[in-house]
Parts: C-alpha cells; structure tokens; sequence
C-alpha cells in the first residue's frame, strides 16, 4: 500500500464520522425518554453504520465493509449509550462539563474502536483501535466544546441549532480521520516491519497523549475556580441571617458557591440580596418580587447582579415542596467571572405573544407572572415561568393546544412539550412535575 493509500483511509474516515456525528446529533435531540428511546438508539447505530461502514470502503472489501457497518453500529451504539448513562447518573466526573466529555469520549470512542477492531478478527488492531478511538472521539469532545463556548456559543445538547449539529460534526470528522488513519497504517505497517516497530512506538507516545487529554477534561476545570475576586466578593456582605459558611469550588459556572437553608420564605430572602448588593455597587438585574408567588414555586431566581465583570446568582428551592415539607428556603450562591455581559432585552413581538391569552390558571403577564429575556436564542427571545397547582400535564397541554390553536398558532404536541409556530416565531411550552405542580417554562423567539 502506497502512502496515498493512508490519506483515502483518513478521508472516508472523516467524512463517514463526520455525517454520523450530525446524524448522532439529530437523534440526541430527540431526547431520552422512555417513549422515544428507540430512536435516538437508532440514529446512533446509523451513524455507526455510516462511521464504519466508510471504513470498510477504504479496505476495498464488501465483507470487511458489512462487518464494520454492523460492528460499528452496535459498538458506537452501546459505547455512548453507556457513556451517556454513567454521565447522567454522575459517575463521570460530577460537576464538570468538560471533564465529562473527556471521560464520555474516551469510554464510548474505545468501546467503538474495539468493535470494529473485532469486526477484522484481529487483536492487535482490537488494542490498537480502541486507543485510536479513545483518542480521537475525546479529542473531538474537546475542540467541539471549544467551537460551543469560543465560536458559537449557547447551550450544548439542549439546543437545536445548525451549531450544534456542526460540533457533533467536528467531533466525528476529528474521531474518523484518526481512526481512519490508525487502519490506513495497519494496513500498510502489515506489508512492512519496520512499521510494525512504528506502530508500537505510536502505541507507547498515545499513552502520554491519552494523559494529556485526561489532565485537560480532570484537572484543569479544577484549577483556580474559586479565585481571590469571587471570594472577596462572598465577604463583602454576610449571607442571609448570619450564616457563616466558606465557599468552595464550582466547576459548573467556573467560580465559587455557597449552599444553606433558611427558615425565611424567598422573597426576604431576594429583598435582603438585593438591598446588599445595590449598596454595595452590584447592578441588580433580577429579583423575586414579593407579589410575583414566589413561596408557591419549587425554585427560581432570587437576584442576579453583576459588577467588574463578576456575576452574583442567588437561586433558590422552596423546602414546602422537600419531603418531609417544612417551612423555609434553600439557598444556593453562585458568584463567577463573565467575559462579556451581553445587553438582553424581550423583543416587542415575542412579548406580545406571550401576553396574547392568559396562561393556565389564568395567569396573565405583568400581573401574576413575568417576562425575562432568554439567553441562547435568537436575539428577543423571551421566557416565562410558574407552577400550575393541582394540575396534571395533561391538563396543561391540552390548554395550550387550545389557546395556541385559537390564535392561529400551527401546534405539535410532543410527551414533554408543546411547540407552536406562526409568522416566524416559535412557542415552546415545556413541563415537568414537582409534587403538588406542574412546573412550566413558556420560550418564545424567533426561528
């Protein structure tokens, strides 16, 4: 085998993960629940499919083909199902994003490269591809999440946007070309041996590599998260009812938190951070407003603030809703670093969308419930919250349905949403049961 003959293996490789990525994509988006489950497994194996089968065209062979279709598609299939799965439950590195698909990419990328290594009954290419798997797909994860927070932003898995499609993109073209390659050299080391002697030092130099990546998705999210600013930050005021309390490390926004339980309804809560804040200088952006049934609410927002570009979040649960119930709030404070503070405001006619019919329990915006902007949508995008009382999903959805379809509204129901779609705006309703509530979520933005 010539060396242009590595360069095809690299190429098919690529271009075969790379559509099965946005194909692995498309059925992730289809969520995990247990009525849809089927699909998104099928979508993962067609992108094994496509992933492996690209591969085999490479060899020039229709029976190595097949078997890395089949094998490809139960191997990637089962590897990111798992992953998946351990992720969810928090056995993969809690609380970090990053080191969470790191260590999703090197599980499901070596569970899939062994599988097509068994596809070639061959041991060696058994070791060889799982490594070249690992590597590749949690190399992939990394430069897809910097495409997410550098280039696109907005959330990862929970949007469905072109962007996202294009990073689960990335991350299978970077997998196949390394997989494809690490085949293409198999094959052409096979006829030589000195390049047997290559592969295993290639072998022993992935060992470091593998390392690295480990130090980038383990270590690195760790380091110097809670700084010297943030601390600071947490001192200037005492928390609510002189509670004293270190903050500690939160690799999710980046800074430091704080967690402790009160026996004060939120709203005093939010009043008592707000009124610190402001005297401290902190800009005051949101805050639950007394009249706003906060007490009757699972959880929510007590105030955002920002300044010199730290951000300070006090979010809430109200302890009604624990079991046993009891009077009393559970408080969590977050203060972090933000690059850039984004000017967001509601679009006029998103807004009016949302004020067009009363929501359910006949609550009306700017009276029972407010509008905030929304982050991660298109420019406009406005949102909307509240617990409906003593009401079934059901209930809920079928009071959309109605009202949406009143004013002229094209809706589709789905088991955790209702979306609805008229004149290039969307409507999204989303659900989820808190005890004694259905907790709701309204988003309306453009398409």
């Amino acid at each position: 085998m010539k060396r242009t003959g590595i360069i095809r293996f690299v190429l098919l490789g690529a271009v075969g993960f790379g559509i099965g990525g946005a194909i692995v994509w498309a059925a992730l988006s289809l969520r995990w629940l247990p009525e849809t489950v089927i699909l998104p497994l099928l979508g993962i194996g067609i992108g094994g499919v496509i992933g492996g089968a690209s591969l085999g065209l490479a060899l020039k062979d229709r029976i190595k083909t097949v078997a890395l279709a089949l094998l490809g598609a139960l191997g990637f299939t089962y590897g990111i199902s798992v992953a998946f799965i351990l992720a969810f439950i928090g056995l993969l590195v809690p609380q970090s994003e990053l080191g969470s698909l790191v260590a999703m990419g090197l599980l499901a990328g070596a569970i899939g490269g062994a599988s097509l290594g068994l596809a070639l009954w061959d041991w060696k290419r058994v070791t060889t591809l799982a490594m070249a798997g690992a590597v590749g797909l949690s190399a992939g994860a990394i430069v897809g999440e910097f495409c997410r927070r550098v280039i696109f932003g907005g959330s990862f898995l929970l949007d469905n946007s072109a962007e996202t499609m294009i990073v689960f993109a990335v991350t299978g073209i970077i997998a196949g070309a390394l997989l494809g390659a690490t085949l293409g050299y198999l094959e052409w080391a096979r006829q030589r041996p000195r390049g047997l002697m290559m592969l295993r030092i290639a072998a022993l130099a992935s060992v470091p590599l593998i390392g690295g990546l480990l130090f980038v998705g383990f270590v690195l999210p760790q380091a110097n998260i809670c700084g010297e600013e943030e601390r600071a930050a947490f001192s200037e005021f005492p928390q609510y009812g002189g509670v004293e309390k270190e903050p500690g490390s939160d690799p999710q926004s980046g800074g430091c938190a704080l967690f402790y339980n009160t026996s004060a309804p939120p709203e005093k809560v939010a009043a008592y951070f707000a009124e610190q804040l402001e005297e401290h200088g902190w800009k005051v952006e949101q805050r639950l407003e007394a009249n706003g049934d906060g007490s009757e609410q699972f959880g929510g927002t007590l105030v955002t603030a920002y300044r010199d570009g730290l951000r300070y979040d006090a979010g809430y649960e109200s302890l009604e809703f624990y079991d046993p119930p009891r009077p009393g709030t559970h408080v969590a404070v977050h203060v972090f670093e933000v690059r850039r503070k984004k000017e967001l405001s509601c679009g006029s006619g998103e807004k009016a969308a949302l004020a067009e019919f009363p929501h359910y329990g006949d609550k009306k915006v700017g009276e029972d419930i407010e509008v905030f902007p929304l982050p991660g949508k298109t420019k406009g995008a406005c949102v909307t919250g509240y617990p409906a009382k003593g009401a079934s999903q059901e209930q809920v959805s079928a009071y959309y349905e109605e009202k949406l379809t009143e004013n002229g509204w094209k809706v589709e129901q789905f088991s955790d949403e209702t979306r609805g779609s008229r004149d290039g705006l969307r409507y999204v309703v989303n659900y989820w049961r808190n005890p004694g509530a259905t907790e709701v979520e309204v988003q309306v933005f453009r398409s």
